[in-house]
């Protein structure tokens, strides 16, 4: 009978002792309000991927764009900074990084900074954020949408899968033509589609060719 008890006790003191180990040690009940208001547990903020990128401009200023995962991998927060400009760019909960670059797409002697994203899923749509950099300040570039042109052929068949690529003046757009009955998953690369950009006024506009 004591040896029963004794087992049972030392059951409980290693159950007790469990608990305030995890309590005290461990971070899984621990949660936080970020600045955006959700509340999400410290642990997925701490095992948060950090991605930092490094660029400069033909004027010299220097840009730092940082991309965390503070809801998970298959969305981003990017925070763009100028060395100088104490003013930062946050972008909230977007897609994932695919490329940054620089790009002087209007011959001005400015650079333009380009953010393509795609997201996660079958689609893999893609998206541009753009900022125009001059005197060490980002001036958002507008993107002309894609509805103005829902009347022409230009996105027919249109179901995601964009590509990006940039020639010396213009932002070429590319991706995969959808049959009527077709999902995202039969994506194939037979019938391509390409739609150019040109940056006009601070804005990229669709142009036809």
């Amino acid at each position: 009978m004591k040896k029963t008890v004794k087992i049972i006790l030392t059951i409980i003191i290693v159950i007790l002792l469990l608990g305030i180990y995890r309590f005290n040690f461990t971070d899984d009940d621990i949660y936080v309000k970020k600045e955006n208001g959700d509340i999400v547990k410290i642990k997925d903020i701490k095992n948060s991927k950090i991605v930092e990128k490094k660029l400069k401009t033909k004027n010299g200023d220097k840009i730092t764009i940082t991309e965390l995962h503070p809801l998970g991998f298959s969305l981003s927060t990017i925070k763009i900074n100028i060395l100088g400009n104490k003013d930062t760019i946050i972008l909230r909960d977007i897609d994932n990084v695919k490329t940054i670059l620089l790009k002087d797409l209007n011959s001005d002697n400015y650079d333009e900074l380009y953010i393509i994203t795609q997201s996660a899923g079958s689609g893999s749509y893609g998206f541009i954020y753009a900022y125009t950099i001059k005197n060490s300040q980002l001036i958002k570039i507008n993107i002309q949408p894609d509805s103005l042109f829902n009347s022409t052929n230009y996105f027919k068949g249109y179901m995601g899968h964009d590509s990006y690529t940039f020639n010396k003046s213009k932002l070429i757009r590319t991706f995969p033509i959808y049959n009527k009955n077709s999902t995202n998953a039969d994506y194939t690369t037979k019938i391509q589609q390409q739609i150019h950009y040109v940056l006009r006024d601070n804005t990229l506009v669709i142009i036809t060719e």
